[in-house]
């Protein structure tokens, strides 16, 4: 449903320099090689400047952001100090980045002292981290990229609430740099150049961040909300606003509740059991009854009585689970009325 969404990007900034950490969806990159001069033995013989033209035939790039190499695109987007904690946006070749770099401090663990010596307390280090989505220019309104800014932020207060907590994002970024240069030591290059496939799936193995920052992506792509656990601790959920919403319910949330009638009904896009998995740990109890009780042939105000409810609270409720595209609205089945399938439904599995 994200269909304007290119690439997510984790970026950080310290005193090794900026880093690009990870990025995702990611593709081998084949870079156009230069060709050589050839080699005339008249000395009158007039050189073709060949040195300037690229063999472009196994360049073809799908997405125009791989066409930059990780120092190009951690250089753009790791702004300066002064710049976090405010909106990021960066518009290059039809391609929107989107975030919010955010400061961190790194507070390594206390080592314990040596015998005969005081013990030294640990040095901290100060870090910018910036977690970037990049959009298509052409199919993203201002309302798209405000989302995504939300989302950015979202993310960059959970992680920063861990990294004070446990310095969580700290470590992950070490453990990141670590296993890039290794791998470009293994293979005797510099990091650019070790192929970012391999690079960058070896980075998920092992970082619960990436994990995260994937997982997150295809959800997006998927269903357009998404609900991640930072650190398995901090709790961060969004949806794509107005998009693919039914059009009764497209006006803003807070209008959305007059919209809907008594003799509207309740339709679950999901089962109930899949539904009841999705909730969060501090769910509201009234929700639940509501997601057991709901059935197409029920209308609000049935579902109000079932419930014990009120029929304003059973209004509320239906418009959260259809802003999180988890229910949409019809008139209620009854076998009086003549149904049809979809020309456009996908039936296959």
């Amino acid at each position: 449903m994200a269909t304007n969404l290119l690439s997510v990007i984790l970026v950080t900034s310290g005193s090794r320099g900026d880093k690009l950490l990870f990025c995702y969806p990611v593709e081998e990159v084949k870079r156009p090689k230069r060709r050589k001069a050839p080699v005339s033995s008249s000395l009158y013989s007039v050189r073709p400047n060949v040195e300037s033209q690229s063999d472009t035939s196994n360049s073809s790039i799908s997405n125009p952001l791989h066409s930059y190499t990780y120092s190009v695109l951690a250089n753009l987007l790791a702004p300066k100090n002064a710049l976090c904690g405010q909106a990021f946006e960066l518009t290059v070749d039809n391609m929107v980045f989107v975030g919010q770099p955010t400061q961190a401090t790194y507070k390594p663990r206390r080592r314990p002292p040596q015998p005969g010596k005081a013990a030294e307390p640990p040095t901290e280090t100060t870090f910018m981290f910036n977690i970037v989505f990049v959009l298509h220019q052409s199919s993203c309104c201002r309302s798209v990229i405000d989302a995504y800014y939300d989302l950015s932020r979202r993310l960059a207060i959970g992680l920063a609430h861990e990294e004070k907590r446990c310095n969580y994002l700290g470590k992950q970024a070490q453990n990141i740099v670590s296993l890039q240069e290794e791998l470009a030591t293994e293979r005797a290059m510099e990091p650019e150049e070790v192929d970012p496939v391999l690079m960058f799936s070896e980075v998920l193995k092992m970082s619960t961040v990436a994990q995260d920052l994937r997982e997150g992506f295809e959800s997006l792509h998927k269903t357009g909300t998404l609900r991640v656990l930072v650190n398995r601790h901090i709790d961060v959920s969004f949806c794509l606003p107005t998009d693919s919403l039914p059009p009764h319910i497209l006006s803003s949330l807070p209008s959305t509740t007059v919209q809907v009638r008594p003799y509207h009904a309740c339709l679950l896009l999901d089962e109930v059991s899949a539904l009841e998995g999705g909730l969060p740990d501090d769910h509201s109890r009234p929700l639940l009854r509501l997601i057991r009780s709901c059935t197409p042939v029920k209308s609000m105000l049935t579902l109000s009585h079932d419930t014990d409810q009120p029929l304003t609270q059973v209004f509320n409720l239906v418009t959260h689970l259809v802003y999180w595209r988890q229910a949409t609205v019809i008139y209620p089945l009854c076998e009086s009325n003549v149904y049809i399938l979809s020309p456009n439904a996908t039936l296959g599995k």
